[in-house]
């Protein structure tokens, strides 16, 4: 019996990451195809395409870290750099995701302040960079891990039963500034320019519905409206995260196996939500998708 639930849960882990691999590797194709057919890419399509490699990579690693931690007996040092690249693959997918919150909010609001009208005459010429420039950061500041965490193989687990067989045990003053440098610095940045493009969107919302020239099924509001929820979403699911992170770092060792199942669903499910919610807010995308 117990067999069988492991089979169940591999089953629904392997269709979750499948799907993942599939709808992302279809995302970086369309943009690949683009930067061949125009060569060059719109302001946001290099962060677009970032966002779809990333979330690709991040499958496919969560699904081999998920097979080698619970389903064989692996060397300390392998289980040590697998959760290194983990950490990095989702440090990279939260500055992806600060990258194209400030993309939007640079096209949106209008704010007359001279340091704004800066970011918004550098920001999209510095794309490439910024990209660069954090997949740097994210390997940097991430190093650590390798040194400061331990693995403790617990005497109750065992990869049969479903149950977690080891734990990390952290540095807790390196846990905290890698937290703050890594996760909380770009969902600050993420945060505050939804905010602002929300806030603007819905100001627009409200001055198109005061034209009673136009109705709500209004393609303008229409495309106004799925923006403002396309960010919002952004935001929950990495808040989400973020809290489910912290969570991760402070559970007991004694996690019950349910809790471990649910964490590695929503780890799994989280490239293919993000890539679900980039095709809700993007209809050129969608197009290329579906055509």
């Amino acid at each position: 019996m117990q067999l069988s639930v492991q089979s169940v849960i591999i089953i629904i882990l392997s269709i979750i990451g499948i799907h993942g691999i599939i709808i992302n590797s279809a995302i970086l194709a369309v943009y690949i195809r683009l930067w061949r057919t125009r060569n060059r890419l719109g302001a946001s399509d290099p962060i677009l395409l970032s966002m779809a490699l990333t979330n690709l990579l991040l499958v496919c690693q969560l699904l081999l870290t998920y097979y080698l931690s619970f389903h064989t007996q692996m060397d300390i040092r392998i289980l040590l750099f697998l959760n290194y690249v983990l950490y990095v693959l989702y440090n990279m997918s939260l500055w992806n995701i600060a990258w194209l919150s400030i993309c939007y909010c640079v096209k949106l609001v209008t704010v007359t302040h001279r340091i704004f009208l800066w970011v918004k005459m550098w920001f999209p010429s510095s794309i490439t960079k910024l990209l660069i420039g954090s997949a740097i950061w994210s390997v940097l500041v991430n190093l650590p891990i390798i040194w400061t965490v331990q693995i403790l193989f617990l005497q109750n687990g065992n990869v049969t039963d479903g149950s977690i067989h080891y734990a990390l045990k952290v540095d807790v003053p390196y846990t905290v500034l890698n937290l703050l440098l890594s996760y909380i610095l770009p969902f600050t940045l993420t945060v505050i320019c939804i905010g602002l493009s929300v806030t603007s969107l819905l100001h627009h919302v409200w001055r198109i519905r005061q034209n009673v020239s136009q109705d709500s099924s209004s393609p303008q509001l229409q495309a106004l409206v799925r923006a403002a929820v396309t960010m919002t979403l952004h935001v929950v699911l990495d808040l989400t995260f973020l809290l489910i992170l912290l969570y991760s770092f402070a559970a007991p060792f004694n996690v019950s196996p349910v809790i471990i199942i649910l964490f590695w669903v929503y780890l799994i499910s989280y490239p293919s939500v993000q890539s679900f919610i980039l095709i809700f807010g993007n209809p050129k995308l969608k197009r290329s998708l579906f055509r």
